[in-house]
């Protein structure tokens, strides 16, 4: 698994990985942090396969500017 995406909170991260699962793309949301921090301190990303992260930031790139998803998250 390869990052994709960095969502701005968990729930937002929570849901694309869900629509990347419905459009067929194994993903999934790790949380971590170096630390034990506050949990706007930890650091979301979306992982995927390698071999699916060019459909994988299709699809978050598509929902972005369809406004499904907010735009204020990073492509990795």
């Amino acid at each position: 698994m390869v990052p994709v995406y960095a969502p701005s909170n968990e729930i937002e991260g929570q849901r694309i990985v869900r629509f990347l699962i419905s459009e067929r793309v194994a993903a999934m949301l790790e949380v971590s942090s170096p630390l034990p921090q506050p949990l706007e301190w930890h650091t979301l990303r979306i992982l995927a396969p390698e071999k699916q992260r060019p459909k994988a930031i299709e699809l978050i790139a598509t929902a972005r500017l369809d406004q499904v998803i907010a735009d204020n998250g990073m492509f990795l």
